[in-house]
């Protein structure tokens, strides 16, 4: 008899430069496990209540919200960047510019539909962390949606609306529900999470026992 799948939800938000570090690591774990795992991918805003833009440069921005000095952020930003190098991500982020990420949510879930939900977050990770596009805009959106097949023209249409915004919000109560505060979050099978951009190794050993455990329970 197959072994059924585990249900891997994952929350993160775009501008979250580890969740895209946990994003690799998860694919590398993904290749290591030899049982399925449907990986379904939760919005989750770090900021909900951020205007479009900030308006200025991050660390700017770090060195206020933490209270320290620009040279302590690009420090901290530093060492971040070599975090994402070990998983082969180059990250530039003193060009990022970050602002309220729900309509980057909203298009992750409009590609879903099309089936280009990964490489359209795939695609906004990479202009925000590595490239520092401007995604405040719209018309920036929907060129980065052309980049993975999707019609730019249906894609500004579409975010002047309100469409799919629920289900943003959906799946902000459901983390809220599950106690999740932090992001990268991964929960397997609504009953087992770990939190964090953790290494391929502790995230395949923990879908490894995800697995296990649940083999003895249907036994």
């Amino acid at each position: 008899m197959p072994a059924e799948a585990i249900q891997l939800e994952v929350w993160s938000d775009i501008a979250c430069p580890w969740c895209y570090i946990g994003k690799r690591s998860l694919e590398s774990a993904l290749e290591l496990v030899e049982f399925p795992v449907e990986v379904t991918w939760r919005s989750f805003e770090l900021d909900p209540g951020a205007a479009a833009s900030y308006g200025r440069p991050m660390p700017e921005l770090l060195a206020k919200k933490y209270g320290g000095t620009i040279d302590q952020a690009l420090e901290g930003m530093a060492r971040v960047e070599a975090a994402a190098a070990e998983r082969g991500i180059h990250y530039d982020l003193a060009k990022a510019r970050g602002g309220n990420t729900v309509n980057w949510h909203r298009l992750v879930k409009y590609a879903e539909r099309k089936d280009l939900g990964f490489a359209m977050m795939e695609r906004l990770f990479e202009a925000y962390l590595s490239e520092g596009v401007d995604l405040s805009e719209a018309g920036a959106l929907a060129l980065q949606a052309q980049q993975v097949g999707l019609d730019p023209e249906d894609v500004a249409t579409f975010l002047d609306g309100n469409e799919l915004l629920q289900a943003v919000r959906d799946d902000e109560s459901l983390a809220a529900n599950l106690g999740i505060s932090a992001v990268p979050a991964f929960v397997a099978n609504r009953a087992y999470v770990v939190n964090g951009a953790q290494p391929p190794a502790v995230l395949m050993g923990f879908l490894v026992k995800v697995f296990e455990e649940s083999q003895q329970a249907s036994e």
